[in-house]
């Protein structure tokens, strides 16, 4: 039910995925993004699962961002 509502969820939202996550491969989140009106994903090369452990600082200078221009990170 939730993919169904997701072209309704105009908020500004960024995925952040590793691009080696095996829990959630980064293709769920490039699929989710692509069926949301105003939503884009980013995949953070080389890292996995537990990407803000891998790199914090990387992932959060992309949280930082999004968060100044307003989106909504998942």
């Amino acid at each position: 039910p939730l993919l169904g509502r997701l072209t309704r969820n105009a908020t500004r939202t960024l995925f952040l995925a590793g691009e080696n996550d095996r829990t959630v491969p980064p293709e769920v989140s490039e699929k989710a993004a692509a069926r949301m009106p105003d939503a884009r994903a980013l995949i953070l090369p080389s890292l996995g699962h537990l990407a803000h452990e891998e790199d914090p600082e990387e992932v959060a200078g992309h949280v930082f961002t999004a968060l100044a221009e307003d989106v909504v990170i998942l």
